[in-house]
């Protein structure tokens, strides 16, 4: 995942200015404006000849899914000490580090050279989001490919202006401030190869000082990479300023956001770094002495403190996940290039809503490939066709969508032959219930399912989506054709087959918080659903779950439950869960079911002070070890009717005959991604099982 970012990082010089008419400014007074702005803007102010600041800064890497999930998969919290002075010198000494993950993966720090705050939106040029140290040509000439300023003398070759109207009033005890916005265009390509500026440009009506700039970058003067034919890469930047000494505007607020958006799927894959200033001292004297030389670090100089000191901060003003949780992949989309805006796309695309429509792998297909093909009839309609080969199976699946968007809702009918998964209590986050995972092991069970339908789900900003289905649909047997080692067990097909109607009523809050995702709060799902046919069948279901930080203790906790109501219930529909996925410490064969269940599990993980400082290898970065030891407690019960016994009895599974429960001691590392322990099921004459993870999925 993360060389995908980086591709895309490096493949933003694949974006291209969206050339304007030769204009430049849309009107005399603007002009005006801009001109003022350009000589206040310049340089600093005489007054101000330094300052030093604390920050904090949270780097994630974020997956977003078409449907408005967006799960944070690495997740770290550094703070810095800034030190700069008004010949813009700078120096970012990294003094504490945190981290959590779901997994092993390299540092976000891995990507910096030089340092990462923008200290000032002054000067010509700007280091917007620089990630590596200066190059020099073969003569020793220092090769700079900066930002060009909007404001820069030569701005009127390059960009164009518009706007200039009043778009806020900030009112203080004293007096009121009006902030001004010019929206800037670039209108032609520099010869120098260089990056340039989209977006707008917020003013202090007043003294015309920059107090925002938001929008994205442009990499010009490269070709194409073989990577631009899967993915396009974006960079935007969000910079606000704030009011020191009634005087000095400076940084308060820094975002930038790479985005790697696949041509061949529908979701994003993004790395985010967002700037918290905790405390900013203008002129402090410190700053005049810290800095080193401008000629020896041209792009300012970016250190790691000690190890043990980093280990040991604890001086955090923030919670680790507090500084960015209320960002969000789409919070850019006005900015976003005319390849992304859906009015501009080209009508036919190739790709599919998700990626497992594409590839996946689980014991029933092995290896699955496919092609997608998308039309776009208006800005919110869109048909969709997606088809492929189940390679160890030999079974050809694929659909066909038609999908409406009107407003916060959004209207499809389907039709299509999927393989679906049954498996129960697996997370609240699902985009499609029964969507086929991309990598699906021996914890599902699949039904090779055709279905035809209508859906209709609604998206809002407090995070609560809703979900109905009405569909007809059919589920036959699948036989198993990858099988793990020391399995002889050939075939999965255990579901009850038959044609039927069914209907489905979902409603989820904050799905973004679930059992795989770093995102603190609080996500919950309650579903219904009901079905008629050669297979009839109510069932209802819950779930919640919490995560919470508190200096050095991560707590989380999941609960689930269902029950289900028939007269013959169907295989497919009864609750199981396997030991392994949410009963550590059971015999592998253990399988327990019933037409109702209820499942809860409770971590707490405390991060040891030791080991918290990021790993170096070569020009690489690795997450914090961070031992941190945790204890899980996990408690299941099924129960059974006569009608569903009869079906238990049938499949070798049986119901749990009260609650089971069970215990884990682990000891995680990477901030909870990999670990390595022990469970025991809390039963007399238990013995204690190995368990290990490398993904923190709880």
């Amino acid at each position: 995942m993360i060389t995908i970012v980086l591709a895309a990082a490096l493949g933003l010089s694949q974006q291209q200015p969206a050339l304007v008419p030769d204009s430049v400014y849309s009107s005399p007074a603007l002009r005006a404006v801009v001109e003022r702005a350009a000589l206040r803007n310049a340089a600093p102010p005489p007054s101000l000849r330094s300052f030093k600041a604390r920050a904090e800064t949270e780097l994630s890497f974020v997956q977003s899914q078409s449907d408005g999930r967006e799960t944070p998969l690495q997740l770290e919290q550094l703070a810095s000490d800034v030190y700069w002075r008004a010949d813009g010198a700078m120096k970012q000494e990294i003094v504490g580090y945190r981290a959590q993950t779901l997994g092993a993966s390299f540092s976000g720090l891995s990507f910096f050279e030089v340092p990462f705050v923008i200290p000032t939106l002054f000067a010509d040029r700007l280091d917007l989001v620089r990630t590596t140290g200066p190059a020099r040509s073969e003569s020793g000439q220092l090769l700079r490919r900066r930002t060009l300023h909007p404001f820069a003398r030569g701005r009127e070759a390059v960009y164009s202006f518009s706007g200039g109207d009043t778009v806020d009033v900030i009112r203080l005890a004293k007096r009121t401030i009006s902030i001004m916005r010019v929206h800037v265009t670039p209108r032609r390509e520099p010869v120098r190869p260089t990056l340039l500026f989209e977006g707008d440009i917020d003013l202090d009506a007043e003294r015309l000082h920059i107090v925002r700039m938001q929008g994205r970058l442009i990499a010009t003067g490269r070709g194409s990479s073989f990577l631009s034919n899967f993915l396009q890469g974006v960079l935007y930047v969000r910079l606000e300023n704030a009011e020191y000494d009634e005087e000095y505007w400076l940084p308060t607020v820094q975002r930038f956001e790479v985005q790697a958006v696949s041509r061949i799927g529908e979701g994003r894959t993004a790395f985010r770094g967002v700037t918290r200033i905790i405390d900013l001292v203008p002129n402090d004297e410190s700053a005049m002495t810290r800095v080193a030389s401008l000629n020896a670090f041209p792009y300012g100089q970016l250190t790691v403190g000690a190890m043990r000191d980093i280990s040991r901060f604890s001086d955090w003003a923030n919670r680790i996940g507090s500084i960015s949780e209320e960002t969000d992949v789409h919070d850019f989309d006005m900015f976003a290039p005319p390849s992304l805006q859906p009015h501009e796309q080209s009508r036919l695309t190739f790709g599919a809503r998700y990626l497992s429509q594409l590839v996946r792998f689980n014991p029933v297909e092995g290896v699955y490939t496919g092609l997608g093909l998308g039309y776009r009839l208006s800005d919110n309609t869109r048909l969709r066709a997606h088809a492929g080969y189940a390679w160890n199976e030999k079974v050809a699946r694929g659909g066909v969508e038609f999908a409406q968007r009107n407003g916060a809702w959004e209207y499809r009918a389907r039709a299509e032959r999927q393989l679906a998964h049954t498996s129960d209590f697996l997370g609240i986050q699902q985009a499609d219930p029964g969507l086929t995972p991309i990598i699906a092991g021996d914890n599902y069970d699949f039904v090779d399912r055709r279905i035809a339908g209508l859906v209709a789900r609604r998206f809002s900003d407090t995070g609560l989506s809703l979900r109905f289905e009405a569909a007809r649909a059919g589920d036959r047997n699948v036989t198993r054709n990858i099988s793990s080692v020391g399995d002889s067990l050939e075939l999965t097909g255990l579901a009850d087959e038959g044609a039927y109607w069914i209907g489905r009523a979902e409603l989820q809050k904050n799905t973004s918080a679930g059992s795989f995702s770093l995102q603190p709060g609080l996500g919950w799902l309650v579903r219904y659903e009901a079905a008629t046919g050669d297979l009839d069948w109510q069932r209802a279901e819950a779930g919640v779950t919490l995560r919470r930080t508190a200096g050095a203790f991560t707590f989380a906790t999941r609960v689930d439950g269902g029950i289900l109501m028939s007269d013959a219930p169907p295989a497919q529909t009864l609750f199981d869960f396997r030991n392994t996925a949410t009963l550590p410490g059971f015999d592998d064969d253990d399988v327990f079911a019933g037409d109702r269940a209820a499942i809860g599990r409770a971590m707490v993980m405390y991060s040891l002070p030791i080991l918290r400082s990021p790993v170096r290898l070569g020009s690489l970065f690795l997450p914090a070890p961070a031992p941190s030891p945790s204890v899980g407690f996990y408690a299941g019960w099924t129960d059974a009717d006569a009608e569903s016994q009869l079906v238990l009895d049938r499949l070798g599974w049986r119901t749990t005959n009260g609650t089971r429960s069970s215990i884990d001691l682990r000891m995680r590392f990477f901030g909870g991604g990999v670990s390595v322990g022990a469970a025991r099921a809390l039963d007399t004459g238990a013995k204690w099982k190995l368990v290990w993870g490398w993904a923190s999925e709880f």
